[in-house]
């Protein structure tokens, strides 16, 4: 009996980022969450339920359509929320389809082989050995500078937790599959930029993490957050604070070991193949959530506008029609938004080329990202090894009470202790 031939493999036609929300619910209440009261109002339990059906039911329609998701990433809310068994099935699909596609993936020059994760590091620790076993792929958001994070990202109940936060990033400093750091930043955040930098080098020299992993992300104006925090809400950084923060941080950096990472990786953001400055938006980007509505991306979401769809509804292609179709006619979630809201302004960015291909004249400093230098110095001479100011106001944000840890120089300790009953790194 002669063997029976492999099927044949699927024909792509065109291809998508998707980025999967599986749940909306989140264990912070940040002040300038873009989602407002959704993350609060969200039913964690039916989003469990659902999640994996809906992301199977998803990457089979796309297929049968001939579309491939050459990048699932997943996103939230907070995605680790979800019980570990629910993430367990998560990871393990996201890694079959890249499998599955090998091939095509590489066709298109991506080598996409692990699942790619959002999160807050609130529940890294307890979580760490699920994400090692599937060599997830981790974002980790902080504020900086870090006493912000204190007063920035409480919990549910209001309360900071940078001790957490902190031996977190040092568990993450050892976790060896990919990994880096994205820190939102709003006016309130730029008031002090030696401190910002300050805590950059902390991170790097004393956490242990390496900060050329590291990218720069603006808080931005939104509808939803203004009716969830009201006054509360934090103001877009200014043009001005920008272009300021743009120069501190070459002048801090240039000539250091985290030189490579200002060049390549720390304004991701603001360069033209990042999502709000694509002339193409609504025809590569997708948004998914749980329920099956897909909108724009996480600028767009929860706006009636830039909701293209629902993937039990309405064919595939039809959802992916109506995102190009929409976006014609209203704009881009990032202007759409500022139209929205007229104080704020867009970020620093490269323009788009024009359809000759020459860059237009820009109105604005462009970011100019050059390859790192070959030999960089090992420290910086004017970094102090222990900057008291830093540590005095490290410890001003940490709540009294907590002994410190063992091993910890008198001046970090009380700034840098975990609170009692914090997971520590698993043992493996």
């Amino acid at each position: 009996m002669e063997p029976l031939a492999a099927p044949p493999a699927p024909v792509f036609e065109r291809s998508i980022h998707l980025l999967y929300v599986p749940t909306l619910c989140c264990n912070l209440s940040c002040s300038y969450c873009y989602l407002g009261k959704q993350t609060s109002e969200a039913a964690l339990k039916r989003d469990a339920q659902q999640a994996v059906h809906t992301l199977r039911h998803t990457l089979d329609a796309l297929r049968a359509a001939g579309v491939l998701a050459f990048n699932v990433s997943l996103h939230g809310g907070e995605v680790t929320t979800l019980p570990p068994d629910v993430l367990d099935a998560l990871f393990g699909m996201v890694r079959a389809h890249y499998r599955a596609h090998f091939d095509a993936l590489g066709a298109l020059g991506h080598r996409k082989s692990a699942p790619h994760i959002k999160t807050n590091l609130f529940k890294f620790a307890p979580l760490y050995e699920l994400f090692d076993r599937h060599k997830v792929s981790i974002s980790a958001s902080i504020d900086l500078p870090l006493a912000l994070h204190e007063r920035h990202r409480t919990t549910r109940g209001g309360t900071g937790w940078l001790p957490r936060t902190l031996e977190n990033i040092r568990l993450l400093a050892r976790y060896p599959h990919a990994k880096k750091i994205s820190a939102t930043l709003s006016s309130e955040h730029l008031q002090d930029m030696q401190a910002l930098v300050d805590d950059i080098w902390f991170i790097h020299r004393e956490l242990g993490f390496d900060m050329n992993q590291f990218n720069l992300m603006f808080a931005f104006g939104s509808e939803l957050n203004r009716a969830a925090k009201g006054e509360a809400v934090l103001t877009p950084a200014t043009p001005e604070q920008q272009q300021r923060l743009y120069d501190t941080l070459h002048a801090a950096f240039l000539g250091t070991e985290l030189e490579e990472g200002l060049r390549r990786h720390w304004f991701d953001e603001f360069t033209p193949g990042y999502c709000t400055n694509a002339a193409n938006c609504g025809e590569r980007f997708y948004l998914l959530q749980s329920d099956g509505s897909v909108y724009s991306c996480v600028r767009g979401q929860g706006i009636p506008e830039f909701r293209y769809g629902n993937v039990f509804e309405q064919p595939i292609l039809d959802i992916l029609d109506n995102g190009a179709r929409q976006i014609r006619q209203i704009g881009a979630p990032g202007a759409r938004l500022r139209q929205r809201l007229p104080g704020l302004r867009p970020p620093l960015h490269l323009p788009h080329r024009l359809p000759g291909g020459e860059a237009p004249e820009p109105q604005r400093p462009l970011l100019h990202l050059r390859p790192a230098k070959a030999h960089l110095r090992r420290r910086p001479a004017h970094l102090p090894r222990r900057p008291a100011r830093r540590a005095a106001r490290l410890r001003a944000a940490v709540p009294a009470g907590h002994a410190p840890r063992p091993g910890l120089c008198a001046t970090r300790a009380t700034a840098h202790r975990a609170p009692p009953g914090t997971a520590q790194r698993p043992g493996r």
